[in-house]
């Protein structure tokens, strides 16, 4: 009797943890808990990646002439407004939102993908003045997202080149 209860409580507490929803992501999803700034946490615009693209930062390198594939941000300028975008690597995308909470639609075999890793990226997107731009109260919300928007159909509609 004893060794029943203890199993059915081991599979109760077990499949508590599998049946966990995860966000599916049809074209893209807003999450609140993105990177600290000024001890507030930021917005992020967050989209399944093709594990068959040139790596994202990569292609942010090229499009914007950075000619470094390591940059955390970038200034851009859209409708007449200064913005700057936010990226997450890996590492900052696991410590803030974890891939494990997002349903993956696309899922390709190892030797479908080329050197990207990131199931999952995230940009969040501030003003000049440091304002979410992200943030459902912010008046460039709708901005920000038509931008982030189109920068991720031209990534993803053409391999992630130029």
């Amino acid at each position: 009797m004893k060794f029943a209860f203890l199993l059915c409580l081991t599979l109760s507490v077990a499949s508590c943890g599998i049946n966990k929803q995860r966000i599916s992501l049809n074209d893209y999803f807003i999450h609140p808990t993105g990177k600290n700034l000024n001890s507030k946490q930021l917005h992020a615009f967050i989209f399944e990646n093709n594990l068959k693209n040139i790596p994202f930062q990569d292609y942010i390198a090229t499009k914007y002439n950075t000619k470094n594939q390591i940059n955390k941000s970038i200034q851009i300028t859209t409708n007449d407004i200064a913005l700057t975008l936010i990226f997450y690597d890996f590492d900052d995308f696991e410590k803030h939102f974890g891939s494990q909470n997002f349903e993956q639609k696309t899922v390709e075999t190892a030797s479908e993908k080329i050197g990207n890793t990131n199931k999952f990226l995230a940009i969040s997107v501030l003003s000049q003045t440091g304002e979410d731009c992200l943030d459902p109260n912010s008046l460039l919300q709708t901005i920000a997202i038509k931008y982030l928007n189109s920068l991720k159909n031209q990534y993803l509609s053409n391999n992630g080149q130029q």
